[in-house]
């Protein structure tokens, strides 16, 4: 897996771990990425953790399962800082 991906799914998490809902488009907007690889990378965060996310076919987005996460809390912080900082340089 590219770095650039494995840094996509370690954000998933932190989306999922603040309780707000997940979809394509917030990836694709996140990280400027098609949809249909925020789609990939949304199945292959599913693939590697399917006990920690679900999808609600009424809200038509993605949820946290239960209450444990993937990868750690600082690594979660960093990953949600340095996009949000590479984002802010770009605009």
């Amino acid at each position: 897996m590219k770095f650039a991906q494995q840094m996509r799914l370690v954000w998933i998490d932190a989306k999922l771990s603040t309780g707000e809902m997940l979809r394509r488009a917030d990836l694709s907007e996140a990280f400027e990425i098609s949809t249909q690889q925020a789609s990939k990378d949304i199945t292959a965060y599913a693939g590697r953790h399917p006990d920690l996310i679900r999808y609600d076919v009424r809200e038509r987005g993605y949820f946290r399962e239960g209450d444990v996460s993937a990868y750690p809390t600082e690594t979660r912080d960093a990953v949600r800082a340095a996009q949000g900082a590479v984002r802010s340089v770009s605009s």
